[in-house]
C-alpha cells in the first residue's frame, strides 16, 4: 500500500481492505489511460469507526423525554434559595465544587478529606445535578479540604468570617445572565459580602475564586461599586462565562508551586483592544437589526461622545451639544454618566450583554427564509470554478484526508461543520448524562469525526457542481460499489460518515441476540 506522510494516521482495521481497494482503483485507472493514481491513504477515513451511536439510539428518545422533565424541573427550581440543614453525616458526597481542574472547569470530585458544605464561608458554583441528587438532606454535600483552606485562608478576612453563622448556608438555584443554563451557588446567606458588587444598578454575583487576584470586577464610579450588605436578588455568571467575559478563574497551585495569576501573566494587557472590537461588533450588529428609532438613537449618541475627537472648532461642538435632542429619560440619564477611570473588558460586556443577546435572537429570527439562503449559497458554489480548478491536484488525488478537506471551498465547510458541530454537541449532552449516572469518564466532540462527516456532504456538492473534475471520494465510492468484494468496505465508509444508521456490531449484537433466542 502507498504511504504518505499523513498528520492523523493510524493503524486501521480495514488496512487489508483498502489495500484491495487501492489496487482495484489503481487496475481501474490503467484500463482507463490514466496513469494519475487518485487514491489517499484512504484507511484515514476508517479511523475510529463510531461505534457510539448504535448505543446512543437504544436510549436517545428516552432521553429526550427525559431532557423535556429536566427542563420542567429547573424552571421549578430556578430562583430558589435553599437552607442547609446542619446536622452530623456519616457519608458526604465527593467534593460539589466547580473549580479550574485538571486544566478546565469542571466539578472537583475529590473524595479525601472531606467537610461539610455548609462550613465554607464564601460564595462558589457548585454542581447542580449531585445537588439535585442529594435531594431534601443538603447537609451530605461534601467539600474537600484543599477547598475548605483556600477558602478560609486565602479569600476571606478572618474577622469577616464572626459575622455570619455557618448556620446560614444556602443552596441557590439560579440561571446564568449570559449563557442562559440552569446553575447552581452555595452562599453563606445571601451572599458574599467581600466579593459582591453592584453593576449598572444590578447586583453581580460570581464565584469568589474568580475575583481572586483578578481585577475583572472593580470600582469603577459610578457604574460598579462594591455592595457588601446590599445584596438583592442577584444575577449569577457561571465559571465558564466569566472566563469568556474577560474575568478568569484564579488556577490553584499544587503543594509546593508557585501560583500564577492573571496580572502575573499579564492576560488583561490586551483589555483595551478587545473592548473596541467588542463595541466594534456590537455597533455593527445593531446597524444590521430592523429597530431604526433606536439605531437613530444610538447613532445619535455615539456622534455627541465622539465629537470631542473631531477636527470640528469647539463653536461646533457647543452648537451641536446645545440642539434638543428627545431622548428617553433613560438616555438623559445614561448621558451625565463620567467614568473616572477605565472600566475592565468585563464590565464592559456585562453592560451590553442584555443588548447583545436581544441583537443575537433577533438575528436568528431574521434567517427565515432558507430557501432563499440555499439559492445563494447555490450561486455562490457556481460561481467558484475558478477556486475549485487552481486546488484541482489535491481533489483529485489528495496525500492525506486533511489536505483533501482544506482544499473544499471555506464557505461550505464552516458551514456543514457548524451544523454537524453543533448536532454533536447536543448528542455528547445526552450521552454525558448517561456517563455521569454510570460513574464513567465525560466524551467531547471529536473534531476529526466531525470532518469526515462534511467531507463526505461537501464532496457530493462539488461532484455535483463540476462533473468534469474527477473528485476523490466520489471516485473512491463509485470503485467501491462495483466490487461485491468491498462492499464491507463500502459499508464502513457509509457508516463513518452517518449515512447508515447501524454500525458492525450492531449487527453482529442483533445476531447474538437472535441466536440465543433461536437457540
Amino acid at each position: 500500500m502507498l504511504e504518505y506522510d499523513d498528520d492523523i494516521f493510524l493503524c486501521s482495521p480495514f488496512a487489508n481492505f483498502i489495500e484491495e481497494l487501492e489496487n482495484e482503483i489503481n487496475n481501474d485507472n490503467i484500463e482507463n489511460n490514466n496513469t494519475n493514481s487518485n487514491i489517499v491513504n484512504s484507511n484515514e477515513f476508517f479511523e475510529d469507526e463510531d461505534n457510539s451511536s448504535d448505543t446512543d439510539n437504544n436510549y436517545y428518545e428516552s432521553e429526550l423525554e427525559l431532557e423535556n422533565e429536566n427542563k420542567k424541573e429547573n424552571e421549578h427550581y430556578n430562583d430558589k434559595d435553599e437552607i442547609i440543614e446542619v446536622s452530623e453525616q456519616t457519608e458526604l458526597t465527593a467534593c460539589v465544587i466547580i473549580d479550574f481542574v485538571d486544566g478546565k472547569i469542571q466539578r472537583c470530585k475529590q473524595k479525601g478529606k472531606l467537610k461539610q458544605l455548609y462550613n465554607l464561608f464564601g460564595t462558589w458554583q457548585v454542581d447542580r445535578d449531585d445537588i439535585k441528587e442529594a435531594d431534601s438532606t443538603l447537609s451530605k454535600l461534601g467539600v474537600c479540604d484543599t477547598h475548605f483552606q483556600f477558602d478560609n485562608k486565602y479569600l476571606h478576612k478572618s474577622q469577616e468570617k464572626k459575622l455570619k453563622s455557618f448556620e446560614t448556608g444556602i443552596i441557590q438555584w439560579r440561571r446564568c445572565v449570559s449563557c442562559d443554563k440552569y446553575i447552581t451557588f452555595f452562599s453563606r446567606d445571601v451572599g458574599c459580602t467581600e466579593h459582591s458588587w453592584h453593576l449598572n444598578g444590578y447586583n453581580i454575583q460570581v464565584a469568589c475564586i474568580g475575583q481572586y487576584r483578578c481585577d475583572a470586577l472593580k470600582i469603577c464610579h459610578p457604574i460598579c461599586t462594591r455592595a457588601f450588605n446590599n445584596i438583592e436578588i442577584p444575577k449569577s455568571i457561571c465559571c465558564l462565562c466569566y472566563e469568556k467575559l474577560g474575568g478568569h478563574i484564579y488556577h490553584r497551585p499544587g503543594r509546593g508551586k508557585k501560583g500564577t495569576t492573571c496580572i502575573t501573566e499579564q492576560l488583561h494587557l490586551k483589555d483595551t483592544d478587545k473592548g473596541f472590537e467588542f463595541l466594534g461588533d456590537w455597533i455593527i450588529n445593531i446597524s444590521q437589526t430592523q429597530d431604526e428609532e433606536n439605531k437613530n438613537q444610538i447613532l445619535i449618541a455615539l456622534i455627541n461622545a465622539l465629537i470631542p475627537f473631531t477636527s470640528f472648532s469647539p463653536s461646533f461642538i457647543t452648537n451641536i451639544s446645545n440642539k434638543n435632542i428627545n431622548f428617553t429619560n433613560e438616555s438623559n440619564k445614561n448621558k451625565q454618566l463620567i467614568f473616572n477611570q477605565l472600566p475592565s473588558l468585563f464590565i464592559i460586556k456585562i453592560l451590553f450583554i442584555e443588548s447583545s443577546k436581544k441583537i443575537k435572537y433577533e438575528r436568528n429570527l431574521n434567517i427565515n427564509n432558507f430557501k432563499e439562503l440555499g439559492f445563494v449559497i447555490g450561486d455562490k458554489l457556481w460561481n467558484s470554478r475558478l477556486d475549485i480548478t487552481t486546488k484541482k491536484s489535491s481533489l483529485e488525488s489528495p496525500k492525506t484526508l486533511h489536505e483533501y478537506y482544506n482544499a473544499f471551498l471555506d464557505f461550505l465547510t464552516s458551514l456543514f461543520f457548524g451544523i454537524i458541530h453543533k448536532l454533536q454537541e447536543k448528542k455528547m449532552e445526552i450521552n454525558n448524562r448517561q456517563q455521569k449516572k454510570r460513574q464513567k469518564l465525560l466524551t467531547t466532540v471529536i473534531s476529526e469525526k466531525t470532518i469526515k462527516i462534511v467531507t463526505f456532504i461537501t464532496s457530493i456538492l462539488i461532484e455535483l457542481a463540476f462533473p468534469c473534475l474527477k473528485i476523490w471520494l466520489p471516485q473512491v465510492l463509485t470503485s467501491l460499489s462495483r466490487k461485491p468484494r468491498l462492499l464491507g468496505t463500502f459499508r464502513q465508509l457509509l457508516t463513518v460518515c452517518h449515512v447508515v444508521s447501524h454500525t458492525d456490531r450492531c449487527y453482529r449484537r442483533r445476531f447474538i441476540l437472535l441466536n440465543k433466542h433461536v437457540g
